[in-house]
């Protein structure tokens, strides 16, 4: 089996549409790719190894490889316990753009909802539940069922 680039651009890009147009800023994907690889990588952060792998088998190779960008693997996860330190920690993923595209907690929460709500296309119910059971208490809000399914 070869790998077909050129699908896997085609695929992210029509993603990146979707995902621009839920999150309401339609004439500006490379905000939703932002968020995208943001709320990913936040989300990452909290998970164990296995559980991000286990995650991602189930990703497209286009997410796959957002998911992936930068990550050094460790065994520990971040202690952010409360929703604010969390928004801290999304704008600083981030970056420079991260007090524009994440100004508040209530930003955060729907922006994460909103890229899951857009993955749920790929990840199973099943594997939400995990992701859901290892985020600290205070973020469980993150993933809300009644939005997602």
């Amino acid at each position: 089996m070869g790998l077909d680039f050129k699908k896997f651009a085609t695929e992210g890009e029509e993603f990146l549409h979707n995902l621009s147009v839920e999150l309401n800023c339609a004439n500006d994907q490379q905000k939703a790719g932002r968020i995208l690889r943001t709320s990913l990588h936040a989300i990452r952060n909290h998970l164990s190894p296995n559980e991000s792998l286990q995650l991602i088998s189930q990703f497209p190779m286009f997410l796959k490889a957002v998911y992936v960008d930068g990550w050094k693997i460790k065994t520990t996860k971040n202690k952010v316990r409360h929703m604010a330190d969390f928004v801290k920690e999304v704008q600083n993923i981030a970056g420079p753009t991260g007090k524009g595209d994440f100004p508040t907690d209530e930003v955060v929460e729907g922006s994460i909802n909103t890229v899951f709500m857009v993955l749920r296309k790929y990840i199973s119910l099943g594997e939400l539940e995990d992701i859901k059971a290892n985020l600290p208490k205070d973020l469980k809000g993150l993933l809300n069922y009644d939005i997602l399914i």
